[in-house]
Order: C-alpha cells, then sequence, then structure tokens
C-alpha cells in the first residue's frame, strides 16, 4: 500500500544514516536513472550552483535534527539536471542514532514554468514602462484589476475607470465594454478620456481576452492609446476633402449663375439706358437691374468659398484697413458693445485684394456683434507673425512671414459640432431670414485663395476667436497706389470676334457690343474661331469665355490665336474663375486681361477700350 501511495504521488522515497549517506531510493521502478545519488552521490549530483546552499542546510539540519525542505537541482544518470523538490525528517531511535527519510519529487516543468512566467511578466512590464500607452487588466467579469502607464489611472479598480471617460461619451463606452465582455472577443473603441493631465484627449481602446486551458476567458488585457492628433488631423483632412467638394459644386453653380446674371444685367441696364425715366418700364428695369446686382453678391461669395473667386491682391497697409473698418463698424453696432481695434504701428503690411480683406474683416465683426445680443467686447487686432516649417505645414502653408488678423468675442460661443460645421456654405444657426451661411464660408475661401489659414476657437458661452493668417508684404519705401491712367475713347468702328458656348449669354453679349457700336462675329466654340481667324476678314480684339466644351478652351484658344495673328488684344471672361487655368502661365501682359461675369455695360466697354488702346492700329 505505501509503495503504491508513493508511486500515485510520482515521488521518490529516500532512506540515509547520519552522516546523510543515502541508503535506499524506493520504489525500484520510479528510480530509473538515479542509481547514482545512492551514498554520497547525490553530493557529487548536485548543481554548482545550488551545492553551497544545499551543505549549508544540510549540516545545520543534522546539527539540530528537523524538517528539512529544499528545492534544487541534481544531476541524473544521463548527465541532465533538473529541479527538485526534496524534503527529509530525522528519526531518533531509543539509542540515539538518527536516520533520516524523505521523499523527493520532480518540479523541473513546474519551475521552468514559473521562471517562465516570471520572464513575461518582467517582459509585459516592460512592455508598460516603453510604451506611452496605458496597460490595464480587468478580470473575467470586466472589473479592472490593475493599470500601469498613466498614474492618474493607477488607483482606478472595477469599472471606476469610467470616470475618465468623457461624458457624452461614457454611456456608449459602458455599452461596448458591456458587449465586449458578453462576446468573449477582442474589440476596439475610440472615445475620449482624461490623459495624465487631466485633459480630454482622442484615445483609442483595444481589449484582448486571455484564455485559460479550457479556452474560458481568465482575464482581459486592453491598452488605451493617446490618438488626440491623430485623430484632428484625420478629421480636418475629411473636412478639408468635403470642403473640397462642396467647393467644386458650389462653383460650378456659381459659373451657370454668372451666365445668367450677366444676360439679366446687361439686359436691364440696356432698357434702362433706352427707355424714359418717367416710364413704368424704366422703374421695372431699375428694380431688375438692382435684383441681378444682389444675385452678384451671392454669387461671389460663393465663388469666396470655392477659392474661385477673382482677387487682385496689392501690398495693404495694416493699420490704416483697421482704421478704416474701424470707421465703418462703428455705426454698426449698439452701444453697449465696446470695440477694441488693436492697429500695429509701422509700416506693417500684407498681401491681399484689399476690398476683400475688409469685406472679411467686416463679415467677422458683424458675426461678433451678432453673437453678443447683450453687449460685450469685440476685439480686433493684427500682429506679424513668422512661421517656420513645422508650424507652416500642418496648415498647409508655405514657411515665411504673415499677419495675423484676430476677431474675438464675449457672445454664447458654439458647441463643437456647430464649430465642426461653421464654415460651410448657408450652414446658419440664426433664424430665418437673419443670414444667408455664406460669411464665414466667404472668409474661409478668402483666406485659402489668399495663401493664407482661417482657424476658428470657441466655447459655447464663453465665446469665439476666429484667427486669420494672410502673408505679409515687404515693407519697401516709396511704395504708393499706382497712377491710374487716361482712359481712352471707344474704337466705335473696332471688330470684334465673340466666342462663348452658352447661345443665350452669346446672343446677349453680341447685342450689347453692338450696341456700344462695335462691328461684332460671334461663334460658339474655339475651332469655329480659329478657322475664322485665319482666314482674311479683320479682327481687332478676341472675347472669349475661358470654360467652353469641345476640348479647347478660352486660354488655349488665345494662345492659338497668338501664333495666328501675334498683336490680337484678348479679353477672358468666366463665371468660374479657376487659377490654375487662368494665371498659370499668366495674364499680366498689356493685350491679355481677364473680366469677371456677371459684368455691366461700362466695365465691359472699358475693358474693351483698354486693350484697344494698347494695339495696334489694325491686328489683322
Amino acid at each position: 500500500m505505501f509503495r503504491a501511495l508513493v508511486k500515485a504521488a510520482g515521488s521518490v522515497v529516500w532512506r540515509a544514516d547520519a552522516a546523510g549517506r543515502v541508503e535506499a531510493l524506493e520504489p525500484p521502478d520510479a528510480v530509473t536513472g538515479l542509481q547514482g545519488w545512492l551514498g554520497h552521490g547525490w553530493k557529487h549530483a548536485l548543481h554548482p550552483e545550488d551545492a553551497r546552499a544545499v551543505f549549508n542546510a544540510w549540516r545545520a539540519a543534522r546539527r539540530n535534527p528537523r524538517l528539512i525542505e529544499l528545492k534544487h537541482r541534481l544531476r541524473r544518470d544521463d548527465g541532465q539536471y533538473r529541479w527538485y523538490r526534496v524534503r527529509g525528517t530525522p528519526i531518533v531511535a531509543a539509542s540515539g542514532e538518527v536516520q533520516w527519510v524523505g521523499v523527493v519529487a520532480d518540479c523541473d516543468d513546474l519551475v521552468r514554468a514559473h521562471a517562465e512566467l516570471e520572464r513575461s511578466e518582467l517582459a509585459y512590464r516592460a512592455l508598460v514602462e516603453a510604451t506611452s500607452a496605458l496597460v490595464w487588466r480587468a478580470d473575467a467579469s470586466g472589473a479592472m484589476t490593475e493599470a500601469r502607464g498613466w498614474a492618474s489611472y493607477a488607483s482606478y479598480r472595477g469599472d471606476a475607470w469610467l470616470e475618465a471617460v468623457h461624458p457624452d461619451d461614457r454611456a456608449e463606452t459602458r455599452d461596448w465594454w458591456a458587449r465586449t465582455i458578453r462576446s468573449g472577443q477582442a474589440s476596439a473603441r475610440e472615445f475620449r478620456a482624461r490623459d495624465e493631465q487631466g485633459a480630454f484627449r482622442h484615445c483609442a481602446a483595444r481589449a484582448v481576452p486571455v484564455r485559460s486551458g479550457d479556452g474560458r476567458v481568465a482575464e482581459w488585457v486592453a491598452t488605451l492609446t493617446d490618438i488626440h492628433e491623430e485623430k484632428i488631423a484625420r478629421q480636418a483632412l475629411a473636412r478639408s476633402e468635403r470642403l473640397k467638394t462642396v467647393g467644386r459644386l458650389t462653383a460650378g453653380i456659381a459659373h451657370d449663375f454668372n451666365n445668367l446674371l450677366t444676360v439679366i444685367m446687361s439686359a436691364s441696364e440696356s432698357l434702362a439706358l433706352t427707355l424714359p425715366s418717367d416710364s413704368p418700364g424704366r422703374s421695372q428695369a431699375d428694380l431688375a437691374l438692382r435684383a441681378a446686382e444682389r444675385g452678384a453678391d451671392l454669387v461671389s461669395r460663393l465663388l469666396a468659398f470655392s477659392r474661385n473667386q477673382p482677387l487682385r491682391p496689392e501690398p495693404v497697409r495694416v493699420q490704416g484697413l483697421l482704421n478704416n473698418l474701424l470707421s465703418l463698424v462703428r455705426p454698426a453696432v449698439s452701444e453697449d458693445i465696446q470695440l477694441v481695434f488693436t492697429a500695429p504701428g509701422g509700416g506693417l503690411r500684407c498681401l491681399a485684394d484689399p476690398a476683400q480683406l475688409e469685406a472679411a474683416l467686416m463679415n467677422l465683426v458683424m458675426n461678433a456683434r451678432d453673437a453678443m445680443p447683450d453687449g460685450g467686447a469685440i476685439r480686433v487686432s493684427a500682429a506679424p507673425v513668422t512661421l517656420g516649417k513645422a508650424d507652416a505645414a500642418p496648415l498647409g502653408l508655405t514657411p515665411g512671414a504673415y499677419v495675423a488678423f484676430a476677431v474675438e468675442d464675449e457672445g454664447s460661443g458654439m458647441s463643437s459640432n456647430v464649430l465642426e460645421h461653421a464654415i460651410e456654405p448657408f450652414f446658419t444657426t440664426k433664424a430665418p431670414g437673419h443670414g444667408s451661411g455664406l460669411g464665414l464660408s466667404m472668409v474661409y475661401g478668402f483666406a485659402k485663395q489668399s495663401a493664407g489659414h482661417l482657424a476658428i476657437a470657441s466655447r459655447e458661452a464663453e465665446g469665439t476667436q476666429v484667427r486669420m493668417l494672410i502673408p505679409a508684404a515687404p515693407n519697401e519705401a516709396g511704395d504708393g497706389p499706382r497712377p491710374v491712367k487716361a482712359r481712352p475713347a471707344r474704337a466705335r468702328q473696332a471688330r470684334i470676334l465673340v466666342v462663348e458656348d452658352d447661345d443665350l449669354v452669346r446672343e446677349n453679349i453680341a447685342q450689347r457690343l453692338t450696341e456700344l457700336g462695335y462691328r461684332v462675329l460671334a461663334v460658339g466654340d474655339g475651332p469655329a474661331a480659329l478657322d475664322l481667324l485665319g482666314g482674311a476678314r479683320r479682327f481687332d480684339l478676341l472675347f472669349t469665355d475661358v470654360v467652353m466644351p469641345g476640348g479647347m478652351n478660352g486660354r488655349q484658344l488665345a494662345d492659338h490665336a497668338r501664333v495666328i495673328r501675334p498683336h490680337l488684344p484678348v479679353l477672358l471672361t468666366s463665371g468660374y474663375t479657376d487659377d490654375a487655368v487662368l494665371l498659370k502661365d499668366g495674364l499680366a501682359d498689356a493685350r491679355t486681361r481677364f473680366l469677371a461675369k456677371p459684368y455691366n455695360l461700362v466695365t465691359l466697354a472699358e475693358a474693351i477700350d483698354l486693350l484697344l488702346a494698347t494695339a495696334p492700329a489694325a491686328a489683322a
């Protein structure tokens, strides 16, 4: 029975005399490979690293006979060292003679597994120290048991970690964690949580189950990684792509509207000029003209958002601009609103279209006014800033000098959701009839088209700050307004070749130019125009739309026409001003000009007269 019990336990029973000489190992069938331990052989089988500790423990036990328990390595007969747990107890006879009996059990697999576990634990802790993420553990029920990496989370246990999740994300995060625990599968989620400094940041959580031998979830290991900058960058990219798409759609619509407005404006103007001032039709023509001009202003805002508005950048003195803006704004705000304008001294200048820049700042100030129905302060300032490569790259700007315009209010502010859509066209929080939703989108488009940037910071009930960066202009002495040349008289008998694909617009242009005294021939596309230019007819000016079907746009037509007739003046027009088409090769020569749609008769006549004045007597 005893031998059966020992065998079942997987142990070897040993017996030794008082000197420690092993006299027997039992049972015989369990001691294969251990015969070298008999006598004093076990002393020679000790691992060199364990021998001293074992001898010291054995000598102490012999001096004062008592239970001895050791764990050390012994060499088997085949030369292999294995870990064993050795237990021995003294038996003292009536004569005082001492013998020792005990058991020795192989625990090598257990010791090695424990060592591997320790190495794994050390590697885990080293990984936690090396990473910037929070690493945490939870039991099978999902209760947090340990958190490492972020000191502020070290005390969290159970589900207390949910307190660190942003209140707006907490309920959904709790539901996600419950679903993950029920599923027993790895899962991931993004939400806002407090970082080590207590600020809410965008974070990514990923949880992985650790399974026991039977496949059940024993615990969870999870990470929480700060992805705030990456998230903001992704949102900015998505927002930029969305705005580009909307911008392209907006520009296309604006192009079509400009064509229609060109016809309406010129027809209304022509009627107004021909009808008597007391005629009922005259007042209707004037009304139609004013409505068309308002439509043109609306289209101009759309084009500003889509960055297709024609701009005429020039050096603008910032101090003068802000002083002029203050005089325009003051009558438009109530007495309970304080205006604080901080204009820099010296000759600080920016490079922008002065009218559009003033309109953009005026728009921002009016938005600030509307956000403060109960009064407050509006602060408008400008300051020089220099952006290095690291600062300019995230904004999509070129490193260099800029002027930072800022408009701040103490108004109602915007929620994060409103802020996300603030610059989209037609988005407004104002009551119906109190805003078109194009103000901020126009300012955004203007800033981008001016090679600048627009940033909005706002918190509900705390106010809003809009910061606009515009490239700085060099401070060169002697700069001043360019002299305006006297406009030449119109050449009444000039021959003009009109190229316009829209039938309605082409007919209207031909009529208006004829009314102005020009001799006009109109065609619908570039190839037809080139056929005429290649013939013997005389033409003094080519007036062409830019965007046309048929594989040849106005810019290309002008280039081909100059090959045939090198001195021919060219007037380009479009309701969709794409800088990549118009300005890539430059239009800044005396024989080429651009006229934005819609335009009135006076503007059209002036543009033609200026071009004809630069041309030879005959351009044929």
